[in-house]
């Protein structure tokens, strides 16, 4: 399993490295899916 969420930003710029409050909405078998809160 990896350490990422794949995040949906709309028009937000995001910056490699920064830590960013998400809410996860959905999930696969391997990925988790959240968006900026």
């Amino acid at each position: 399993v990896d350490p990422e969420v794949l995040i949906e930003r709309g028009d937000k710029a995001l910056h490699i490295g920064n830590f960013y409050h998400v809410e996860i909405v959905n999930s696969d078998d391997f990925d988790l899916f959240g968006r900026i809160i």
